[in-house]
């Protein structure tokens, strides 16, 4: 498992931010961002003005979909690092408002081809227009030889070796132990009865 941390003893990479904003409506999703991009994806955020708002972040063939308003409803408003949250919940009236979602997840997404963030409004928002921010922090791998280059040497040393080796066998056949010859039992000598003489 690779952790940000371990990014520093690592080449071939750098930070890159995609950031955009975007007007979105009922009619049809928003392309956001589009971006033919390798590496992981290591936070995303996004803000709205408008709660009905549904964003779909697609990573290569995977898709997640958060609708702003569920997710507050069922509860997803503390920070954690398995999925989406909603760190902002702030209405003004009707569906008006400032909403924020964070998505900081534990082990960083790999992105292999492509990510994709699209944004539409609800067909209950009190808007016909509204605006949305996101922005995706990612590991930009620029160099994959460097990089998995990089990996290997650093997880080769900290990862602990072998601890049992395993012996071949032998390519003689093994010879069965000469066995000792079995012991002759002897039968124990009768028992003597002793008399008491009375007179």
């Amino acid at each position: 498992m690779l952790t940000p941390t371990d990014l520093i003893f690592l080449s071939g990479w750098n930070r890159k931010a995609l950031i955009v904003e975007a007007e979105i409506t009922k009619t049809q999703p928003a392309t956001m961002i589009d971006q033919k991009i390798s590496g992981l994806l290591e936070a995303f955020y996004f803000w709205t003005n408008d709660y009905t708002t549904t964003i779909t972040i697609a990573i290569d063939r995977a898709t997640k979909v958060v609708e702003v308003l569920d997710f507050y409803l069922a509860g997803y408003t503390q920070p954690n690092n398995q999925m989406p949250y909603v760190s902002m919940w702030d209405p003004e009236g009707g569906t008006v408002g400032n909403f924020v979602v964070v998505w900081n997840p534990a082990i960083m997404e790999p992105v292999h081809e492509h990510v994709t963030v699209t944004a539409q409004l609800g067909s209950d928002s009190t808007q016909t227009v509204a605006k949305a921010y996101a922005q995706l922090l990612m590991v930009n791998i620029y160099d994959r030889e460097a990089f998995f280059e990089s990996a290997r040497a650093l997880f080769g040393d900290v990862l602990p070796g072998p601890t049992v080796t395993v012996q071949p066998p032998s390519p003689q056949p093994q010879q069965e132990a000469p066995q000792a010859p079995p012991v002759a039992v002897r039968p124990a000598p009768p028992a003597r009865k002793w008399l008491r003489y009375i007179p």
